[in-house]
């Protein structure tokens, strides 16, 4: 199977398992069973499926059924828990990853997470502020700040010095509220949650600890 057939079959897999019809017919329990079964045997297959994962999150559209079927957030959302399933891997740990292997990762998840910084925050409708922005964007959002907090712990501040810049920079808005903000209260609250963990701190000492900070 080629690499733009085999896309497409994840793909259409993707939309599958995260809706109740294609093309307007029911989707069957089996065709549900087998989108799963070809789900799970794509990401097994990290060597394969990693630089799949990361040319998604560069993409500003995914589709598929010869572009008639959206399948954009599904997608990036799944190829988000394949990547958060490798940083956790404790086979192939990701100390052990290439330098360029590591920059390619915070490239992509920095892209995505552009895309979804700039949605507002709050949306306008009869005349009144009504929170919040898009149920579907907000999903992806919060896997893509969770991704970018465990880069900020394993890559900040020897790997990563710029990080807390990066995030600002790209990020956030200081004249209009949107995702981006969240995302970064998010990060910060999410590295601040790791560095205080009990695991945490029986592993490293204190003068570590205030390095990692």
């Amino acid at each position: 199977m080629g690499q733009t057939e085999q896309q497409e079959t994840i793909l259409s897999a993707v939309v599958v398992s995260s809706s109740t019809h294609w093309a307007g017919q029911p989707i069957s329990s089996e065709e549900r069973k087998r989108a799963f079964g070809a789900l799970q045997s794509f990401s097994a297959q990290s060597t394969s499926s990693l630089p799949i994962c990361l040319q998604w999150l560069q993409e500003s559209k995914l589709t598929v059924a010869n572009g008639t079927i959206d399948c954009t957030i599904p997608a990036q959302l799944y190829a988000c828990e394949i990547l958060s399933s490798c940083l956790n891997d404790k086979k192939k740990k990701y100390a052990q990853w290439q330098e360029g292997d590591r920059l390619k990762l915070r490239q992509a998840v920095m892209a995505a997470s552009r895309r979804q910084a700039h949605l507002p925050l709050i949306v306008q409708g009869s005349g009144t502020y009504m929170s919040l922005t898009t149920s579907t964007a907000l999903p992806l959002a919060n896997k893509l700040a969770s991704l970018l907090a465990a880069l900020v712990v394993r890559d900040f501040p020897q790997r990563w010095t710029t990080c807390i810049q990066d995030l600002f920079q790209q990020l956030w808005s200081e004249t209009t509220p949107v995702v981006g903000n969240r995302m970064c209260l998010q990060i910060l609250q999410l590295v601040a949650e790791d560095c205080t963990d009990s695991d945490f701190n029986a592993k490293v000492r204190s003068i570590c600890k205030v390095e990692k900070i």
